[in-house]
């Protein structure tokens, strides 16, 4: 079964009955039929994708009114959930309790089918899970850390808890992160009280005055107690010193000097951190009168890591991939097929594969590498609400490279509930301000709960609503379903269909002769190089151009050839009528043999909107590729590295 969704026809079964019990079999077929790229009647979906999976597992069980239901002590989510709780051994928010769960079972996040209410041994305490027989014990903490001022480990801490708690040690649980009162601070491994880490602040401020140089010989640790430089300086001036503590004296100096330099490198790093947007904003609020209660101040976006890892099963899928890739013939020359086969798994490991094993059979499609795509993606500019379309995607790599431009820009960014809570608005370092145009409940929620949002929540909130990818060739699409997932991206939407015939279906819309959709893009990117057919390329540009909204971008890599083929025939006005090009940019010379322009073009906005100039590069190599991106990025005026030019001077750079 071909669904849109990334689900299953098993995954869309679960959930449907267990949120929907007693479900009937016709609402299921109905709910089944609703994910399906290709619609078939009820009854069809019943005999044939619903009633196989309800009679297989062993979770469903048929009422005596002929509607199902589940059996929650069977299903593998209930299954897990002590072993996954005990092994934690903490409070955790839902959400981290599915990732758990999902992790135990080798499974996706979103496929994951529980409610916590009906767990038999778990208890809600605010918005934190926990087993029923857990104690929690902060109060307890807060007495041991009274009486350890400089602080303990976690474990040292637990360890402590215990003792005193004369309680199992399976059944103590501590929340020092989550405590009601906020009592506990972090400083690197060491947990202290935060009154006594301020009063230990204060303490070392103290104790950082210079002290004068000593006139009798004193101990080095006497010494240390003052200024570094003046200790240092004095016990080398000190002609007293016996051998002994000349040798003692050096070693304590010198760990003295490592600590001092780690301390200056702190306090460098605390002061290279960027301004917190969030504060800013907040405070601008104030000063504007703008009354706002917590749910509607602005918070700071959590940071992201830019990697996922990859479950047990993804990773057999991937291997599986590509050892049908090797089975193809090897069609470079020269190549040391062992080394990339033998190489850790990575996107460039995959890509190498396919150079070596595939590429060469598809129309000569071409591999550009990253910093083009880098270029493109910002000169282009896309943002989480901007409807994107990606035809020719390729490897994928197009679309990593722009999904980790997005992430970047949303780092240090800020974010407020608005609209009563219904609703996310984003600041970003770079001054774009947005309220998210589709709104998603699963995340609205964890704003509204947890006052935590991350740069990879919206990331994944423009992958599920606002990107769409298409590639015409199965292998490739696949390809770049997996670099997108290795390089972090989940559930990203590529599917293969021919652009020309089959997009209503992308869009899960009823096929129809003209392959229109209702659709439209505000920016469309895509490699539309295919040697010696100058037709498909024309034809897949043609197409793009249509599906622009008014002020759309289009942005993609073509063959020089083209355009010369384009303007010989008369057939370049057409193309560019209502459009502005903003950018040509010729590359170096692509794999030694493909000759390659990036194309920028503008959908203007109105009737009468006076197209601007071109700006136009000619890229000797990845370097100079980088450097353009910098000046663009920088909003430079024109100069060594780009030049600008009017709209009429296109044909003869074309010609050129």
């Amino acid at each position: 079964m071909a669904t849109k969704s990334v689900l299953s026809n098993v995954d869309v079964i679960r959930r449907f009955v267990f949120e929907n019990q007693p479900a009937a079999l016709e609402d299921i077929a109905a709910a089944v039929n609703a994910e399906m790229i290709h619609p078939v009647d009820i009854e069809r979906a019943k005999e044939r994708y619903v009633l196989p999976v309800l009679k297989s597992q062993p979770y469903f069980k048929e009422a005596k009114d002929g509607k199902w239901e589940t059996i929650n002590d069977k299903m593998p989510e209930y299954s897990v959930l002590d072993e996954v709780m005990r092994e934690e051994q903490a409070q955790m928010y839902e959400r981290d309790v599915r990732s758990r769960i999902a992790r135990k079972l080798g499974w996706k996040v979103n496929t994951v089918v529980v409610d916590l209410e009906k767990a038999p041994g778990l208890v809600k305490q605010k918005s934190w899970w926990g087993m029923k027989d857990w104690v929690l014990c902060n109060d307890i903490a807060e007495e041991v850390l009274r009486n350890h001022p400089n602080g303990l480990s976690e474990k040292e801490l637990m360890k402590a808890v215990v003792e005193k708690a004369k309680v199992a040690e399976d059944k103590v649980i501590l929340n020092l992160k989550g405590d009601n009162k906020k009592r506990f601070g972090q400083d690197r491994k060491n947990w202290f009280l935060k009154e006594l880490m301020k009063a230990r602040e204060e303490e070392k401020v103290k104790s950082s005055a210079v002290m004068a140089v000593p006139e009798k010989s004193e101990d080095i640790d006497s010494l240390l107690e003052g200024s570094f430089l003046d200790a240092q300086s004095a016990f080398k001036t000190d002609e007293k010193r016996s051998a002994s503590e000349l040798q003692t004296g050096k070693s304590r100096l010198k760990k003295a000097l490592k600590k001092q330099a780690m301390e200056v490198l702190e306090q460098r790093e605390d002061t290279a951190r960027p301004e917190d947007l969030a504060a800013r904003m907040n405070r601008m609020m104030q000063d504007a009168g703008i009354e706002e209660d917590r749910i509607n101040s602005f918070q700071y976006l959590d940071s992201s890591s830019k990697e996922r890892g990859l479950s047990p099963r993804e990773r057999e899928e991937i291997q599986q991939f590509i050892d049908q890739l090797l089975e193809h013939e090897t069609v470079a020359v020269g190549v040391n097929e062992d080394s990339i086969v033998n190489a850790p798994l990575s996107v460039k490991k995959i890509n190498d594969i396919l150079r070596i094993k595939y590429i060469n059979y598809t129309r000569d499609r071409v591999l550009i590498p990253n910093e083009f795509y880098r270029l493109l993606v910002t000169i282009l500019k896309p943002g989480i609400n901007d409807n994107t379309l990606h035809p020719a995607c390729l490897e994928g790599n197009m679309t990593t490279e722009m999904l980790r431009w997005m992430m970047n820009r949303l780092e240090n960014a800020a974010w407020a509930l608005v609209d009563d809570g219904s609703n996310i608005e984003v600041v970003q370092p770079d001054g774009q301000r947005f309220r998210l145009a589709q709104t998603e409940k699963s995340l609205i929620e964890k704003a509204r709960d947890r006052f935590i949002v991350s740069q990879m929540d919206l990331i994944d909130h423009f992958i599920n609503y606002r990107y769409t990818g298409i590639e015409a060739d199965k292998v490739l699409a696949l390809a770049a379903r997996i670099n997108c997932r290795v390089s972090g991206f989940d559930d990203t939407y590529i599917v293969s269909k021919d652009f020309f015939s089959e997009l209503p279906e992308v869009f899960n819309q009823a096929a129809n002769d003209d392959n229109d959709i209702p659709n439209r893009f505000d920016v469309i990117l895509g490699n539309f190089i295919f040697a010696h057919d100058a037709n498909l390329a024309a034809n897949y540009l043609d197409q793009s151009i249509k599906l622009l909204n008014p002020g759309g971008r289009l942005g993609v890599f073509v063959e020089p050839e083209l355009l010369v083929l384009l303007q010989q025939h008369g057939l370049l006005g057409d193309f560019l009528s209502g459009m502005s090009v903003t950018h040509y940019i010729k590359l170096p010379l692509i794999e030694g043999r493909h000759d390659v322009v990036l194309l920028v073009l503008s959908s203007l906005a109105y009737e009468g909107e006076k197209p601007g100039q071109i700006v136009t590069a000619e890229l000797a190599d990845s370097k100079a590729a980088i450097s353009l991106a910098s000046a663009l990025d920088r909003n430079e005026g024109e100069g060594t590295v780009f030049r600008r030019i009017e709209q009429l001077a296109l044909g003869t750079l074309i010609g050129n």
